[in-house]
């Protein structure tokens, strides 16, 4: 959350030419993820991502990578470097100057247009927002966060697409107390419907 503030901060503080220093423990000194991303069918959150593609799917959906506005005086003020489950270097670029947002599809981040079982994993990204200070200093601060890939194999068919498919009755029915019906296949397969009738 504190990062949300000092994202807000920072741009506001672009116009006014000068940034109050946050003189508590950084995000990245206290081991907090909180680089703002926005992907996979999730609204903006800090630190991180879930994504569930099946392999073979199309690589073309794309992530956003999200930054503050700041005073620097570089020809970009926010650089971001994505590392793919290996922990190698996949991809690197900045958030052009007075824009707060850059968007890289998964097909530049996986050098092919499908993803694959090999996706699978923890995807890291870092930032560097550079600005400056009240007395025209130069300072930098970093941030990470992490993507989760999870790539199911193809011959794999989820529940949600077949609950009426008698392959898989009889199932486990469970009805929480927030109104969702949750089924269960003897393989783990699970299906969660919202909004249902407690009976």
């Amino acid at each position: 959350m504190k990062w949300i503030f000092f994202f807000l901060a920072l741009s506001a503080c672009a116009q006014a030419k000068t940034v109050n220093k946050d003189v508590g423990m950084s995000a990245i000194a206290a081991g907090d993820f909180t680089a703002l991303i926005e992907g996979c069918g999730h609204g903006m959150i800090p630190g991180y991502t879930y994504c569930r593609k099946t392999e073979g799917d199309a690589a073309n959906d794309k992530l956003y990578f999200i930054g503050p506005v700041t005073n620097c005086k570089k020809d970009f003020c926010v650089e971001f470097k994505i590392y793919g489950p290996d922990g190698e270097v996949v991809y690197g670029n900045s958030i052009p100057k007075k824009k707060s947002r850059a968007e890289v599809p998964w097909n530049k981040l996986l050098k092919r247009d499908t993803f694959e079982i090999n996706d699978r994993g923890f995807w890291l990204y870092t930032y560097r927002v550079y600005w400056n200070d009240e007395n025209g200093n130069e300072n930098v601060s970093v941030s990470e966060g992490e993507i989760r890939m999870r790539v199911i194999r193809k011959e794999y068919v989820d529940l949600h697409e077949v609950i009426s498919d008698r392959n898989f009755v009889p199932q486990w029915e469970i009805y929480t107390r927030n109104n969702e019906t949750i089924k269960i296949t003897s393989g783990m397969r699970t299906s969660v419907s919202k909004n249902k009738e407690t009976p």
